[in-house]
């Protein structure tokens, strides 16, 4: 009978080891979010940012704390049923919270949804915070669950839709990210916070990588959605097998509706032009890395002969900016002209039979760096 304990007692310790590490990790990935937020110029972009901070902090983090907290009680028997309902209703809580608040930022700068998912997240607070715990166990676990995704994902299919075409693959990491961070926390020991970290590592590429790196890479979009339909029909299959019917019901409702973004979306990516311009921002680029071309970056491309925007090696097959020299890969400066078809160091048109279409936040940066480089030359 020791035995058995101290077996136990080793398995639980290892899982709360694990599951403080990927708690850990995800607050520096939401510091990490909301310090990308703070340096933002526009109020739209920091108050989405601060939005989907929320969704990682209030819905991600703070619930699997209350959660490691009951499992501690339940293990040393320290509580009674009252105190246990209380905690549930409070994790509840927060993990509808957390979501709320995303998506009323995100109603807040689009307006064309009428505050009506926003309403709808009141009702299903106020049904979480009244309703007897029989009742709200059951329908956060189940229904609530399924509708905190597809609310997640209309988001993400309408942000897709309102954004230019060289962000729009980013959609793909937030809706493969949600399904991950999401099983993490409803499936088993050990394996939960393998996936919660992984999930929170994932989210911080697009703030890490150059997004033009796959800016027409369809196989880029359909490798993470189609990851994340195989990954929900996986453990619906074996929610099915072990006869768990609330989180079954949650995960039919996102696999139908992960089907259904990714045609969606798919039709959206072969058109270039994207909706909503005079009144939606381009919501997707807050994510995406900025672009930020010094002087010195300038120089190294040109000294070792690399790639200005991937900083790969350069083959035979390339391109040299006629007026200042700058070099890019020959993927790059295709993708370059297919997107804003001008020289990141002095905007020379790639293809003069084509239009320059130049973000204006960046236009001065680019200015500066050209004006110190010919400082330099004279």
């Amino acid at each position: 009978m020791i035995f058995e304990l101290v077996d136990i007692s080793i398995l639980e310790l290892l899982n709360f080891i694990l599951w403080g590490s990927a708690i850990t990790i995800g607050l520096i990935s939401a510091l990490e979010i909301l310090n990308v937020g703070r340096k933002k110029e526009f109020i739209n972009e920091k108050l989405f940012i601060y939005g989907f901070t929320c969704i990682i902090i209030i819905t991600f983090l703070l619930p699997q704390i209350i959660f490691r907290i009951i499992g501690i009680l339940n293990i040393f028997n320290l509580a009674n049923l009252v105190l246990f309902n209380a905690l549930y209703r409070v994790a509840y809580f927060l993990q509808g919270l957390g979501v709320g608040l995303l998506l009323f930022s995100f109603e807040t700068i689009v307006k064309r949804t009428k505050y009506l998912i926003s309403i709808t997240m009141v009702i299903i607070l106020i049904i979480v915070g009244t309703f007897p715990m029989v009742l709200v166990h059951f329908f956060s676990n189940s229904i609530f669950l399924g509708l905190y995704m597809i609310f997640f994902f209309l988001m993400t299919l309408l942000v897709t839709k309102f954004s230019s075409q060289e962000f729009r693959p980013i959609s793909s990491f937030l809706l493969f990210v949600s399904v991950l961070i999401l099983t993490s926390m409803l499936i088993g020991p050990i394996t939960g916070p393998i996936l919660y970290i992984v999930g929170h590592l994932t989210v911080l590429i697009p703030f890490k990588i150059n997004h033009l790196l796959f800016a027409h890479s369809k196989y880029f979009w359909n490798g993470f959605v189609i990851s994340s339909i195989i990954f929900s029909c996986g453990y619906a299959i074996y929610l099915f097998y072990v006869n768990y019917i609330p989180h079954l019901i949650a995960y039919l409702f996102i696999i139908i509706f992960l089907i259904y973004s990714y045609f969606y979306i798919k039709k959206i990516m072969k058109t270039e032009q994207r909706e909503g311009k005079g009144d939606i921002p381009d919501i997707l680029r807050v994510f995406a890395k900025p672009e930020r071309i010094t002087e010195e970056e300038v120089t190294i491309s040109k000294e070792k002969k690399t790639c200005l925007v991937c900083k790969g090696k350069l083959t035979r097959a390339m391109y040299i900016c006629p007026v200042c020299n700058t070099f890019y890969c020959e993927k790059c400066s295709n993708t370059l002209i297919s997107i804003e078809n001008a020289c990141w160091v002095c905007e020379t048109p790639f293809d003069d039979s084509k239009p320059t279409t130049l973000p204006k936040e960046d236009e001065i940066d680019k200015k500066n760096v050209l004006k110190s480089s010919n400082l330099k030359k004279n």
